[in-house]
């Protein structure tokens, strides 16, 4: 029962780093979106949320590998492994991604969970995106943000239907974006 404590409070503890990290690449992205102007400052910004999501990618890593480990798969996909699919996207592995999505998935499917589900079509949508498809990404994202905001998850629904706004501004569709 005191490994049991131990390893919780591990898995915790790696939570919250990820989450801290997640901070730090927010703010990394709003100076490389506020510094556009300035190669230089934008490129040292862009190194830094790199590292970042590199270090975002190893807590998640250890703190999955502490909650499969001992169990807490239900909220390793609820938790974990949704932060360490994003952190892949961001930083440009997409194979990487995708694997992690598919995990979910699984875990969702032997589980019966729709949390789980939705956060893999979610990953699904963004990695269709990634790989240059934004036209096909829209209906998925939509989908997939539905279904998260039924759960309700309404922070990540909201998030992804930014994206689908942002997708669709791409594709000269600004109306529909603004609607």
């Amino acid at each position: 029962e005191g490994a049991a404590a131990a390893l919780r409070a591990q898995a915790e503890e790696a939570t919250a780093r990820a989450t801290a990290l997640e901070s730090e690449k927010a703010a990394a992205l709003a100076r490389v979106a506020s510094m556009e102007s300035d190669s230089a400052a934008a490129a040292a910004a862009n190194e830094e949320t790199t590292a970042a999501l590199r270090a975002e990618v190893e807590a998640a890593e250890k703190g999955l590998d502490i909650a499969e480990g001992t169990g807490y798969t239900l909220w390793a996909m609820h938790r974990l492994l949704p932060v360490l699919a994003e952190a892949c996207l961001w930083s440009g592995q997409l194979d990487r991604a995708e694997a992690v999505g598919v995990r979910i998935r699984e875990h969702a499917e032997r589980i019966d969970h729709r949390i789980g589900r939705a956060w893999a079509d979610a990953c699904d949508a963004l990695i269709r995106w990634k790989r240059g498809d934004p036209e096909g990404s829209v209906e998925q994202m939509l989908s997939a943000a539905n279904k998260l905001e039924a759960i309700p998850m309404l922070w990540p629904a909201t998030r992804l239907r930014r994206q689908v706004a942002g997708r669709l501004a791409e594709m000269g569709r600004r109306d529909d974006a603004l609607a």
